[in-house]
């Protein structure tokens, strides 16, 4: 239901959808017109109809279990590869990285830097980092980002994966910079500029043995109007590149050498 339709959409009709059919074998053995009847405000009726042959075909060879198997579900009607991850993934915990357009677009970003990478290549990658023991968890939290941060215009701001996204340090020189002709007083300048940002991160880590990445970065723009999420994770990483500093990216901390 979910698919290509808005979830306030499919919430009515879904509840009301499962007090109709509350089990594989009533809607296996309702009439398609019922089931159609029921779909109508969804879009795409075709859907009801491919998950009523579902119904049928999950009562008559697997005892109305939905399968837990990838290749099994592939099997079924209208269920593709996608479709078939998120139901191993999210009904029975299984490691079967459900990648639709948003989660492709989270998992291209933050490990290759790019808006998109090939389905195969991407597949492999999310395969090595796949934490097999949290699907459900690993998955729902890709989707999340998606919707909170990683859209097709990035808001990196709050992100979790912002400090070991690939794509952020180009959001970063992305955003927009004081138009030239427009120069303001050299004491505001600096107040927003790198250097006071470089300095300021220097300075708070100068206070402490170490500290959480995410802490830093809250503490580093201070509310400062200026201080863009990916604009100050970019400059830690500069900071690390020359030396300045030194990242555990697995602890997420932070420190001077």
């Amino acid at each position: 239901m979910l698919q290509q339709t808005q979830v306030n959409r499919v919430i009515p009709k879904y509840e009301r959808f499962l007090a109709r059919f509350p089990t594989v074998h009533v809607l296996a053995s309702a009439r398609l017109r019922d089931v159609v009847r029921a779909w109508i405000g969804l879009g795409y009726n075709s859907r009801g109809l491919r998950l009523w042959r579902c119904a049928k075909i999950i009562a008559q060879r697997h005892g109305g279990v939905v399968p837990d198997d990838v290749e099994q579900l592939r099997a079924l009607p209208g269920i593709g590869t996608y479709t078939a991850c998120a139901i191993a993934s999210f009904a029975y915990g299984k490691p079967h990285p459900a990648i639709d357009t948003n989660v492709r677009r989270v998992l291209s970003r933050v490990l290759f830097g790019r808006d998109s990478v090939s389905a195969a290549v991407l597949r492999r990658a999310a395969a090595r980092v796949f934490p097999a023991r949290a699907a459900r968890r690993w998955c729902q939290a890709l989707m999340d980002v998606a919707a909170l941060h990683c859209r097709s215009s990035p808001r990196c701001e709050g992100c979790p994966a912002l400090m070991t996204c690939r794509f952020a340090p180009k959001v970063a020189r992305a955003l927009p910079r004081r138009p030239s002709g427009s120069a303001a007083p050299r004491k505001a300048a600096f107040a927003g500029s790198p250097r006071f940002f470089r300095g300021r991160i220097i300075r708070i880590l100068s206070g402490v043995g170490s500290m959480p990445v995410a802490r830093l970065l809250s503490e580093a723009k201070d509310g400062s109007p200026k201080a863009e999420g990916a604009r100050i994770a970019s400059l830690v990483d500069d900071l690390r590149r020359e030396g300045l500093l030194r990242i555990d990216r697995r602890r997420r901390r932070v420190w001077l050498p």
